[in-house]
């Protein structure tokens, strides 16, 4: 299991035959059977009123509503990356000249208004409406003042003392690939590392270059991974590993895959409209 975390280095749908729908039936619940896409047809109108309700189901009003800074940017992430303490403090203070709140949600909801379509988004909130789906929600909302190194130190000194099931780490190890939020963090903190490459000489540790674009190496990526599966532990934690195994489900059904690389586009299409900005100071 410490092989599988990597927590002591860590510094800091099933098919419904009958129909060939995706169907999401987490064990306790039962939930419809999906109608089929339905893409075409659907008013600008339409797809702002699904926008508007899925934001709302799934809890990203909540978490994006009133966020005052890009999540990305938090000093024990990039420390541990190799930037220095004065590096960071240089990129939070450019970014936070130009960073509205209000245009980046205004950007996030933009996303995924244009990326409705019903029966997708029928699943969906069929889901973040169920008490399995409602709990997560509520979990990821009170866990949003921790970033990942507070909350994967918090979750590898429990570990040290009870071990998480077989089930339950699988589960988790679902739920981090159908989110893809290793490959989240290192596409958006690249975003957020291109504007300052002309400061590149200016910075003592890292080069900022080696960082913009050798974040994927295997150098990273692993032990990126192992901080995002010890965050979403500590996030979840007070799940039963049937509850976990439920939501693992629901992220690799087909309204759950839809969801989360709208989810994701939303996020990667935000950070580049505010990189424009820091390019423009």
């Amino acid at each position: 299991l410490a092989g599988d975390l990597g927590w002591a280095e860590i510094p800091g749908s099933k098919k419904d035959k009958s129909t060939g729908a995706s169907a999401i039936k987490p064990k306790g619940q039962v939930i419809a059977a999906l109608p089929p896409a339905v893409k075409a047809g659907i008013s600008v109108d339409e797809q702002n009123e699904l926008g508007e309700q899925l934001f709302e189901a799934s809890g990203l009003k909540k978490l994006w509503r009133n966020q005052k800074s890009t999540s990305i940017f938090e000093q024990t992430q990039l420390g541990f990356m190799g930037l220095l303490r004065e590096e960071i403090a240089l990129i939070n203070k450019v970014y936070s000249i130009t960073f509205d709140p209000e245009s980046y949600y205004r950007d996030l909801l933009g996303t995924f208004r244009r990326g409705m379509n019903k029966a997708d988004e029928l699943g969906v909130s069929q889901w973040f409406g169920s008490p399995t789906g409602k709990k997560i929600v509520q979990l990821e909302v009170d866990s949003q003042s921790m970033d990942i190194s507070e909350k994967s130190a918090a979750m590898a000194a429990q570990i040290q003392a009870t071990l998480p099931s077989k089930k339950r780490l699988g589960a988790v190890k679902k739920i981090e690939k159908g989110m893809d939020l290793t490959n989240l963090f290192i596409t958006v903190a690249q975003s957020q590392l291109q504007p300052f490459l002309p400061l590149d000489k200016e910075f003592e540790g890292e080069p900022m270059l080696a960082l913009a674009t050798d974040l994927k190496g295997s150098v990273w990526i692993q032990p990126l991974r192992e901080r995002m599966l010890l965050s979403l532990l500590y996030t979840y934690r007070s799940l039963t590993d049937d509850e976990l195994a439920s939501f693992a489900e629901f992220v690799e059904s087909a309204p759950g895959r839809w969801f989360y690389q709208l989810r994701k586009k939303a996020l990667i299409d935000a950070q580049t409209r505010i990189n424009d900005g820091v390019t423009e100071q």
